[in-house]
């Protein structure tokens, strides 16, 4: 790691982030050395709180939202679960004894980490005591017994078993399963084993209270606070269990919830998680002076979820996102959004009808203190046609550091206009961004060529003297045209990729390739040259599946280099050499928008 990427990379970080990363790395390394001391004092700390109480109708409210979660993130059969036998991240795994499990092993891939974290979640705790079986809640006491005993001196326990993320998690699952598996059986059978999950929900909230993560913001920070929140809907009086929960909850929200309904890290999974926290929120009714405006924010956030959703009813795969790590937005209740749909702030645009959509980013990398999630999608787009989705994101095969991870998060895997062998952001490791780029809409009377349409900029290789430029238009159940434009210095290394997964099969067509699925796509370049390549994506996180891939080498036009690509799936679109060189004119003289937005 060079001095520079670091200095590029800490620039962007604030006072607060700084101050907490070294707080709390001191405080991990105390923790370690002095384990039993240190949990003593959580302990201490946990018995000041209330006692929990699972069947407050706060949380039964709350436990609907989390069981439809965890139910889509654990389909497995409760009878598997209850065995030890958990499918997690697309992979079969068999953990043995439930009331023993090994909470720290080695899953022998290279995201074992996750698989990990995953599992100390708990989340399998909320489906597996929804089933309601005699003896369930014994099973889970005992295994958390299991992890009560290891000690914090153990390696890397402050990053799975007791990150405050992971604790987070845990505490909300662990309290929802309770609640839905209710008051099944008498307390002489499962009262000491409810009592043992009671007091670990406890501590966790006393941990999470002793060590948020200020450091990371973000996501990390806003699932901490909404733990806290839903541990004080299980006491007597929820508003003054955590006095300054208020003020914490809307510092997150003034940082992640953005003016359109946007997630500030643009990651729409995470968008969609994030929904459900504002929702656990307002449920809980621990922030009562906030409750018009979590209502305002939830309201927004899933007019905005929409315009990230395909006509299947799920989740665009920009920034790390997959699919079945969130219910989907048809099962969230996001509206329909058809027409043209913008999230100004946000940099997503939707364009879409009669089963036909396109969604482009044309927004920055994300938030700039905190960019983990960020990919190097500028001007990337999906599309579906017919209902099926046929240009895809490449989505997300891990979150390990090293060549896998760098390759889905680079430009040449994204379906954006891009210069091979540069890219516009600096990724290092698994989650950090040194340099980075931005991204903003395009708007000049020329470019309305088509009944629906977008066009964007990036200046990710603004320092190479280039500026990559898109164009879309839309004739929903016809067909669809791209055109990309390089202002400024020419070069040879230009391209535009397009990822075509499996499901649509490539034929030959006259003058092109075509793809048969609910439809027959003919696709044809009508500036520059197609090339096709065999590739893959990871529509699930971690599941490799083939795919397709299309590359234009764009031609030098009468301005600039242009690449024009058509897929055509009804009655011919309309496009000719004259618009062709409208289209080129009006990208080459646009005027840009708002970095982080678009205006039609």
């Amino acid at each position: 790691m060079s001095l520079g990427r670091l200095l590029r990379t800490v620039r962007h970080l604030t006072v607060e982030q700084v101050v907490f990363s070294v707080v709390r790395q001191a405080r991990h390394a105390v923790w370690r050395r002095r384990p039993d001391v240190a949990a003593s004092r959580i302990a201490t700390r946990a018995a000041r709180l209330p006692h929990p109480d699972p069947y407050r109708p706060a949380i039964g409210a709350i436990a609907a939202r989390v069981a439809l979660l965890q139910k889509t993130i654990h389909p497995e059969p409760p009878s598997a679960l209850r065995s030890g036998r958990f499918s997690i991240f697309g992979h079969d795994f068999n953990l043995g004894d439930l009331r023993a499990v090994d909470w720290r092993c080695d899953f022998d891939d290279d995201s074992s980490p996750l698989r990990r974290l995953t599992l100390a979640y708990c989340g399998w705790v909320v489906p597996l005591l929804a089933d309601g079986a005699p003896g369930d809640v014994g099973r889970v006491a005992q295994a958390i017994e299991h992890l009560d005993a290891i000690r914090w001196s153990e390696p890397e326990i402050f990053r799975d078993l007791w990150n405050p993320y992971t604790v987070s998690h845990r505490l909300i699952n662990l309290l929802c399963g309770l609640n839905l598996y209710g008051r099944r059986e008498s307390a002489a059978d499962e009262g000491p084993a409810r009592l043992v999950l009671l007091d670990h929900i406890r501590r966790c909230a006393a941990f999470i209270a002793s060590d948020p993560e200020r450091d990371l913001q973000a996501n990390h920070l806003f699932k901490n606070w909404t733990a806290l929140a839903v541990f004080a809907a299980a006491t007597p009086e929820p508003p003054s269990t955590f006095p300054a929960l208020t003020a914490a909850i809307e510092r997150s929200l003034d940082q992640l919830v953005l003016p359109d309904g946007g997630h500030a890290e643009r990651s729409p999974m995470y968008h969609a998680l994030g929904l459900l926290d504002v929702e656990c929120i307002a449920a809980s009714g621990s922030v009562p002076g906030l409750s018009p405006r979590l209502d305002a924010d939830s309201a927004r956030m899933r007019r905005a979820l929409a315009v990230m959703s395909h006509p299947d009813g799920d989740i665009a795969l920009f920034n790390d996102a997959w699919l079945g790590g969130t219910p989907s937005p048809q099962q969230i209740g996001a509206p329909s959004a058809d027409g043209t749909s913008v999230l100004s702030r946000t940099g997503y645009v939707r364009l879409g009808g009669e089963g036909d959509a396109v969604i482009l980013d044309c927004g920055p990398c994300g938030l700039d203190q905190q960019p983990g999630h960020a990919h190097a999608d500028f001007l990337a787009a999906e599309v579906s046609v017919r209902g099926q989705r046929f240009i895809v994101d490449p989505g997300t095969p891990t979150y390990v550091p090293g060549n896998l991870r760098d390759r889905c998060r680079s430009a040449a895997l994204h379906n954006g206009p891009h210069i091979a062998g540069l890219e516009p952001i600096e990724f290092w490791k698994a989650f950090r961004v040194g340099r980075r780029a931005s991204a903003g809409g395009l708007h000049d009377e020329a470019l309305a060529q088509a009944p629906l349409w977008c066009a964007g900029w990036h200046d990710g290789y603004s320092s190479h003297g280039t500026e990559p430029r898109r164009w879309i238009g839309l004739w929903p159940g016809r067909g669809l045209l791209i055109v990309d434009v390089w202002k400024g210095a020419v070069t040879d290394r230009a391209k535009s990729f397009f990822l075509i997964p499996e499901e649509w099969t490539m034929t030959g067509a006259e003058g092109g390739v075509a793809f048969d699925g609910p439809a027959r796509i003919r696709v044809e370049a009508l500036a520059g040259h197609l090339e096709v390549s065999r590739t893959v994506w990871w529509p699930r996180y971690g599941v490799e599946k083939p795919a397709t891939g299309l590359c234009t080498l764009p031609y030098r036009g009468a301005m600039t280099l242009i690449g024009a690509i058509s897929f055509t799936w009804g009655e011919r679109t309309p496009v000719d050499s004259t618009m062709l060189a409208a289209l080129e004119r009006g990208l080459m003289a646009a005027r840009k928008t708002d970095p982080a937005g678009y205006q039609a």
